[in-house]
């Protein structure tokens, strides 16, 4: 990768992170000098270094559901009744969508990287240490808790690349519906 290809891709996390215009972001990259590769190029460029791509997900209008699970096949969402597709529109369009990024590819891309790998075997290499095998019941860390010794003990992470991965949510929802 050239300097200023490296240095547009910085700037581009630096646009992308403070949501500056892209009239703002071509301001600064004029100020620096840079000027042999244009926003489009260096979002081109980003895709194919990173090639995380969203899943898109149909979405109740009133952010009711997803229709996805139980609700896939559902045209009409089961909690307001609101149709799923745009009325009268061939092929069916979603009247929303919601995206997301696969954990897993997201996974697999870190894994090619071997500073990223060396980092996610964390796991790995805290729980064979003398230190955690002595601690005595002590907590230092996620990997001392109760819950995921019984999930090791279980056989879950037999390999040294497994990973654990734990969700703390406070008070995010996706969608609306508090069963889910």
């Amino acid at each position: 990768l050239s300097d200023n290809l490296i240095k547009g891709l910085q700037l581009l996390y630096v646009k992308e992170k403070h949501t500056l215009s892209n009239e703002a972001f071509n301001e600064i990259m004029r100020i620096f000098g840079i000027l042999d590769i244009s926003l489009y190029k260096l979002q081109k460029r980003l895709k194919s270094i990173v090639p995380l791509k969203p899943k898109l997900v149909d979405m109740c209008w009133n952010s009711c559901c997803a229709f996805i699970g139980e609700n896939a096949d559902c045209n009409i969402c089961p909690i307001c009744q609101e149709p799923r597709y745009v009325p009268e529109r061939t092929p069916l369009q979603p009247r929303k969508l919601s995206a997301y990024f696969s954990i897993i590819d997201s996974l697999r891309i870190q894994y090619r990287d071997p500073f990223r790998a060396k980092i996610l075997q964390y796991r790995h290499e805290y729980t064979s240490s003398e230190e955690y095998v002595t601690n005595n019941g002590k907590i230092g860390d996620v990997f001392d808790g109760d819950r995921y010794k019984f999930l090791a003990a279980s056989g879950l992470f037999p390999d040294y690349r497994d990973v654990a991965l734990i969700a703390s949510i406070d008070g995010y929802q996706l969608i609306m519906q508090k069963r889910n």
